[in-house]
């Protein structure tokens, strides 16, 4: 604490409070970084009650320079809370310490802000709790890109795991971006969140390294199978495009001959010389879930598409339906194009996608 001029009123207690508050607030400096949530608890409730029992007559830097570090230690009880529930999948109350960790942050740079220093140790301060909020800011909203990805993927939804941690660490490196502070308990937690970023840049040269090793078959031929629902109209159009504009051979199932036998053995046979799918999306079914009533495609429409992705890959199938048609959401990472009325204003986006895998020349 710094020393407290003799001009300075204070009643008896007052700096007794402050340095109560002063020691949580080391304490958590260093228990953030061995996640040391119960000594953490303990440093908060020592510097909250030390702070209730402040007198109304203590100058103001040195009740906001008090109010920062309680801040910073509820930032830390918060964010441990947060590690704590993510890794027990109790997703709810993880976003709930999220947000009350970011929130600390940002009040408490703002309590920084106000502060203006009379002496070299309050203008100390001031400097290292602002960056202490300010680098958290940043780690934070960090975790909580991770978090959202537990968020998505618990809803059902496709998540690039690879591109969040990218988003992540991203948002990590504008740490190294603030100015630096020679102060050890700063540099050992700028330490451990590059440290952090590094386990995830790790994990991410893995998970592509994982993607790049998934197998699929080699196309044995260029044609175009379509996989098409009720909607008639759009399938032939699409057809003609394919054959008189791209020039390229077409398999619409129900146009080949059966020879015996059953509809999955002809769609196997038939599929398995194709190169590229392209499935028209139309609104078939009516899906009635309690309140709610929505349109998809037919189920064969589904299951076909995902024969192909898993044989071929999803860089060689192709969603296109209407706007206003839903999607589910185990479809979100395959190429999808929309129109309004007609497949034929995707005339110039097919011709880029087909190029791209290869089947245009």
């Amino acid at each position: 604490m710094p020393d407290i001029p003799m001009t300075t009123y204070k009643p008896p207690g007052d700096l007794d409070y402050l340095q109560a508050i002063d020691e949580a607030f080391s304490t958590a400096m260093v228990t953030i970084q061995f996640q040391d949530k119960a000594r953490t608890d303990q440093a908060l409730m020592q510097a909250r009650t030390a702070f209730k029992k402040l007198s109304p007559a203590v100058e103001n830097n040195f009740r906001l320079i008090a109010e920062g570090q309680v801040n910073y230690i509820e930032l830390v009880a918060a964010l441990l809370k947060m590690t704590l529930y993510q890794a027990e999948a109790k997703i709810e109350k993880a976003v709930e310490q999220y947000k009350n960790a970011l929130s600390t942050c940002r009040s408490g740079f703002g309590l920084m802000q106000q502060l203006v220093p009379q002496y070299e140790d309050e203008n100390e301060k001031k400097i290292l709790l602002g960056y202490l909020f300010k680098i958290f800011e940043l780690f934070i909203e960090g975790l909580g890109l991770a978090l959202q990805m537990q968020i998505d993927r618990k809803q059902g939804k496709f998540v690039s795991e690879p591109e969040v941690l990218k988003q992540t660490v991203a948002t990590w490196k504008k740490i190294e971006e603030l100015d630096f502070i020679n102060v050890p308990a700063i540099i050992a937690l700028r330490e451990s969140f590059t440290q952090q970023a590094g386990i995830y840049e790790n994990t991410i040269e893995r998970l592509l390294n994982e993607q790049k090793t998934i197998s699929f078959l080699p196309p044995l031929a260029r044609k175009v199978f379509i996989i098409h629902g009720h909607d008639e109209g759009n399938l032939r159009l699409l057809e003609n495009m394919l054959e008189d504009e791209f020039e390229l051979d077409v398999v619409v199932l129900k146009d080949e001959a059966n020879l015996g036998d059953s509809v999955i053995e002809k769609f196997e046979e038939m599929a398995r010389f194709c190169g590229y799918a392209i499935a028209v999306l139309s609104p078939d079914d009516i899906i009635k879930n309690k309140n709610t009533k929505y349109f998809q495609a037919r189920p064969n429409v589904l299951f076909e598409m995902g024969w192909f992705c898993g044989r071929f890959g999803r860089s060689r199938v192709c969603i296109i339906k209407q706007k206003q048609l839903q999607l589910p959401s185990d479809l979100g990472g395959v190429i999808t194009l929309e129109y309004h009325e007609s497949v034929e204003e995707l005339e110039g986006k097919l011709r880029k996608e087909l190029t791209a895998a290869g089947i245009l020349v």
